[in-house]
């Protein structure tokens, strides 16, 4: 169903939270299966179109520039070569979203090298008027919305770590594909900054909706604001993957976890991927 990269250059946060996510996910739904590949099997060992129950393909959050020599060049062709046959998603946060750009430009400085997928275009960051990732603890919770959401209740917090935008200070405000997601905080709300955007079976996260708040530092979000990043990144995965698995509703007032199917227009069969 669902293989994450956890080769060097993906933080091992960010591999502990896909792993929450995606086993909190699987409580409601069982067709939900999750595996870590490595650098090796994505090189080597496992041909991602060769498993036609592979929906989602995760590049987790980290350091874009580590991510591109470990996935290497074998590895990268086998991703393109996922993403090209369109038989599922490639899901990226922050520095799976640097991975997949053309170019980006990194604190001021541009960083261009055959080893990105060249995907998408040219992006940036660190955000610094939300948070600096040069100053510790590099991370802080920002505001997000649905666009046009205007208060209601397509509104979120999510963890901010650097990720990529467009339309801040060094690339135009024009995006590629759809924006799910745009930046809120007051002093920068009227660039609408896309924090994730859909674009064909390109699914791509500027903020960390999969984030846990469990930490070390402690992530600086509630339980309430996890599980409602956890539903939007899930409803965001099945509407580009088109696949209707099943999304852990709210939790009721008495905090005991009710599951109930979540209603789509597709259909699919159980099915166990192993890789």
């Amino acid at each position: 169903t669902v293989v994450y990269y956890g080769g060097n250059g993906a933080a091992k946060d960010c591999q502990m939270w896909e792993d929450q996510f995606w086993s909190w996910w699987a409580l409601a739904d069982p067709r939900v299966k999750h595996v870590k590949i490595s650098a090796p099997q994505l090189h080597l060992q496992c041909d991602l179109t060769e498993f036609p129950n592979l929906k989602v393909y995760v590049q987790p959050g980290g350091n874009a520039y580590d991510q591109t020599k470990s996935v290497g060049d074998k590895g990268k062709a086998n991703i393109l070569k996922f993403i090209q046959k369109k038989q599922g998603i490639y899901l990226g946060t922050c520095a799976g979203w640097y991975f997949a750009a053309d170019s980006y430009i990194w604190q001021g400085q541009n960083w261009t090298y055959p080893d990105l997928l060249h995907i998408y275009e040219e992006v940036e960051g660190s955000i610094t008027d939300i948070w600096d990732f040069d100053k510790p603890p590099g991370f802080a919770a920002t505001p997000v919305a649905v666009p046009g959401s205007n208060g209601t209740t397509e509104e979120y917090t999510m963890l901010y770590f650097g990720g990529p935008t467009r339309g801040w200070r060094d690339t135009p405000n024009t995006v590629n594909g759809e924006v799910l997601l745009e930046y809120t905080k007051p002093s920068i709300a009227a660039k609408h900054m896309p924090a994730a955007v859909q674009d064909g079976n390109l699914l791509l996260f500027s903020v960390h909706a999969e984030a846990h708040e469990d930490g070390q530092p402690p992530i600086p979000i509630t339980v309430a604001q996890r599980e409602a990043n956890y539903r939007f990144r899930a409803a965001a995965i099945n509407k580009a993957a088109g696949t209707n698995w099943k999304i852990p509703p709210a939790k009721e007032p008495t905090n005991e976890a009710v599951f109930e199917g979540y209603p789509h227009a597709f259909s699919q069969t159980p099915h166990k991927t192993e890789l």
